[in-house]
């Protein structure tokens, strides 16, 4: 997907929502780039510290831990049309 289209689509989520104006939301999507991330790719990983805010144009993406033996517990799913926001404190 090209980047623009995503930023279309970041664009049309933005009102989607409410509450931004048409100028509003194009000054707002002036700080934002899209990124593409491939299946197994990490938006983020234990211990680092979360810059990003991400929305997700096609696809899902999930939060997840490891426990000692490695065994994953995901902690939630994200979809399409849906903001990723990572809090690390």
């Amino acid at each position: 997907m090209e980047h623009m289209e995503q930023m279309d689509i970041f664009e049309n989520y933005l009102f989607s929502i409410g509450g931004l104006q048409v100028e509003e939301i194009k000054i707002t999507s002036q700080f934002f780039e899209a990124v593409s991330l491939k299946k197994g790719d990490f938006f983020i990983q234990e211990n680092e510290i979360c810059r990003y805010i991400g929305c997700i144009a096609h696809g899902a993406v999930k939060a997840y831990g490891s426990d000692k033996e490695g065994k994953e517990n995901i902690t939630c799913f994200k979809f399409e049309n849906e903001l990723q926001i990572n809090i690390n404190f």
